[in-house]
């Protein structure tokens, strides 16, 4: 891609200068059974709280002030509306006057109703320790928020594009934002990688994916910060190293714009026709600030393109991972990390957080205890259903916490952060009021075909609830049921697909769970292991 150097080059040059009862875990298809009374979807008695509905006048006065954050805005909004409002939403969290308030059990209960319509779709990274929503001080449900190990596109038929596609078809969509940040771990880990000329990855392993990804980036970002050497038997210093991974950043956001655009015939088409918009920026974690970068500079050109390039290639075989555990790792048990995440969880509930929304400014080194694969429609940051600090969970995101590739970049992220950190723990989290399992659901019931990558797979999983339950099932139990379905196919692909894990898994270092947030109550209902994790794990 050394074509777009220049252009790339020119662009930067411009920026520069201008405590609850919880329901008890469990071994997983036994949950399914769920009550036909659709009152039962969510019930609110599990709240300790007493009812704190605001007045009227509150209301009235706060939907004034966050004028356009409606979530259940029917007209889609203007790309240039959307950046406005994204704008103005990280001014407030720079200046600590955010708006949205994401504990409020009166705000968990309104969402409920509120249909799905989210202004904006971005693509964050993992290892950014301050969720999206606050960054963009957006209230539950104004943006599909999705995270993976360095914000990347790393495949044509993996999970990314397929959300993204989604959320532009399906939800009426129009902006989308590749969001890096400085200080990103992930990038910084792979210029170590790059400049000891390690690999990271294996021949049947996604973070061969991810690894190939991020060289090219790697390779690009040194092209264009000519102080910093890569070439063969030179000493590089630590600070070197530093710049060229910030510079890295940078490189990353633009190439995750190139690929969506030539892996995706569907947003390449909304691009051109002006319907959707593609933007990079980058997040400042000492300071809070978004830095805007706009469009990629060879957008033009790329919108002319009628192939999608190819994945990048993966080499199969049977070799195990070769990235080592990390040295002196003490990370909980899974056992130990369920009981965290469930104590955390019971907090939020009972509304007795001890850990205070994220602010401006990084913390401390990411260390997290486990992974979480949740959605991009869960509307409250997965921190705060758990009730823990920036940087103790690695969370990854996309519509219908689905796995659709075995070497997309959730999978690799997922094999990243059981490599890198050593998390033993890897939840799978879906949850009711799912938009894209209901809508797979109402497209099931009314005998509708499915559209679109991410549809289809769905539908699959709506079937085989609508089987299992037999007719004469209410919306709400089916989907319910096809909620729980979906956590455990995703966990049976993880574990069937990615040797890594599997691996860890047979050797009892990784357990792969499922769980369920009741966005009604705000419970988290542990499903446990596979039910059939024995079998899988001997035939795969």
């Amino acid at each position: 891609m050394s074509w777009v150097f220049s252009k790339l080059a020119s662009k930067f040059g411009e920026l520069r200068s201008s405590t609850s009862t919880l329901p008890s875990p469990g071994p997983g298809l036994e949950h399914l059974d769920v009550s036909d009374d659709e009152s039962d979807y969510g019930s609110e008695d599990s709240l300790t709280s007493t009812d704190t509905s605001p007045s009227s006048d509150a209301r009235s006065a706060a939907d004034a002030v966050l004028r356009g954050l409606d979530v259940g805005t029917e007209e889609p909004m203007h790309p240039a509306d959307v950046l406005s409002l994204l704008q103005e939403g990280n001014d407030r969290f720079v200046k600590g006057t955010s708006l949205a308030v994401r504990r409020n059990d009166v705000v968990r209960r309104e969402i409920v109703d509120l249909s799905q319509s989210p202004h904006a779709a971005i693509v964050g990274c993992s290892d950014c320790q301050a969720p999206l929503e606050s960054i963009f001080d957006s209230l539950p449900g104004d943006i599909f928020a999705f995270k993976n190990a360095g914000n990347t596109c790393i495949h044509a038929n993996g999970s990314m594009v397929a959300s993204l596609e989604f959320c532009t078809e399906e939800l009426g969509c129009r902006f989308i934002l590749v969001l890096g940040h400085r200080h990103c771990g992930v990038l910084l880990d792979a210029c170590k990688s790059h400049a000891a000329k390690q690999k990271s990855g294996c021949g049947d392993c996604a973070l061969n994916g991810l690894q190939h990804d991020l060289s090219s980036v790697i390779d690009q970002a040194a092209e264009l910060a000519s102080s910093v050497s890569l070439i063969s038997g030179d000493r590089r210093s630590a600070d070197d190293i530093v710049k060229l991974s910030e510079r890295a950043v940078e490189v990353n956001v633009f190439q995750t714009l190139e690929l969506l655009l030539r892996f995706s015939e569907t947003i390449r088409q909304n691009v051109r026709s002006g319907q959707v918009e593609l933007q990079a920026a980058i997040f400042d974690e000492a300071s809070g600030k978004v830095e805007f970068l706009g469009t990629h500079p060879m957008q033009e050109e790329l919108l002319e393109s009628s192939t999608p390039v190819p994945p990048w290639p993966t080499e199969k075989g049977k070799a195990s991972c070769c990235m080592p555990l990390p040295k002196n790792c003490e990370v909980p048990a899974p056992k130990e990390a369920i009981e965290t995440l469930r104590l955390g969880n019971a907090r939020y509930v009972a509304g007795v957080s001890e850990n205070t929304q994220a602010k401006p400014g990084r913390t401390a080194i990411a260390n997290p205890f486990c992974s979480v694969l949740a959605c991009a429609d869960v509307r409250v940051p997965v921190d705060t259903v758990f009730d823990m600090k920036p940087g103790d969970i690695f969370v990854m995101r996309n519509a219908g916490n689905t796995c659709t590739h075995a070497a997309g970049s959730i999978m690799s992220s997922l094999e990243f952060s059981a490599m890198k950190f050593g998390v033993r723990l890897i939840l799978i989290l879906g949850h009711t009021q799912c938009a894209s399992i209901t809508g797979a659901v109402r497209a099931c019931m009314a005998g509708q075909a499915q559209s679109g990558r991410l549809s289809r797979s769905l539908g699959k999983v709506a079937q085989e609830a609508a089987d299992q339950l037999g007719e004469g099932v209410g919306l709400a139990r089916l989907s319910l049921c096809a909620v729980k379905l979906n956590v455990l196919q995703t966990m049976e692909i993880v574990l069937r697909h990615s040797r890594p894990i599997r691996e860890l898994a047979q050797s009892g270092r990784v357990q792969v769970q499922g769980a369920v947030y009741h966005m009604e109550s705000g419970c988290v209902e542990f499903l446990g292991p596979l039910p059939n994790e024995t079998e899988v794990l001997v035939d795969a």
